[in-house]
């Protein structure tokens, strides 16, 4: 465990990644919350599901032929940064009162798009970063530390 938090370059990612997980948690909570406060309609708070999981799947169908290609570093970063600037969408136009249900959907269209980009692109990532002796122990952190940042961030919420 002390060899993978002297690495530099997991200590960035592991740590980028638990606060990017709770984050996610919380916006996609409020993503769902919003839709049920404009819309009354729980099959509408479920549909914003759906259309995150339909391009989520497709995406993550073809994402690994392309993703050796690129580099997994900059498609990490580009994730990251698209899923922020899109969960920002709603942080502005609500104050502004021009929120509207189909913007959420919007959002939600685009997370499902960038999200399974990250995924895969982190896995290999960390085998270029980690020696092959540590590659279980670092993927298991990753693991459990999305795993514990998105039971936190649900209890923290208030399920």
């Amino acid at each position: 465990m002390k060899e993978l938090l002297k690495n530099r370059k997991f200590m960035f990612l592991w740590l980028a990644q638990g606060a990017s997980g709770l984050g996610s948690t919380f916006a996609t909570f409020a993503l769902s919350w919003l839709v049920y406060k404009m819309t009354g309609s729980k099959v509408a708070m479920g549909s914003i599901w759906v259309v995150f999981m339909l391009p989520n799947m497709v995406i993550q169908m073809f994402a690994g032929l392309y993703l050796d290609r690129w580099d997994r570093k900059k498609v990490m970063v580009f994730s990251e940064w698209f899923r922020a600037a899109a969960f920002l969408v709603p942080a502005i136009l609500m104050p502004m009162d021009l929120l509207e249900t189909w913007h959420l959907y919007l959002v939600s269209i685009a997370i499902g798009i960038a999200q399974p980009l990250f995924y895969p692109a982190s896995m290999a990532y960390v085998a270029d970063i980690l020696p092959k002796d540590n590659l279980i122990k670092g993927n298991s952190l990753l693991e459990g530390t999305g795993q514990v940042m998105m039971l936190l961030g649900l209890h923290l919420e208030g399920y």
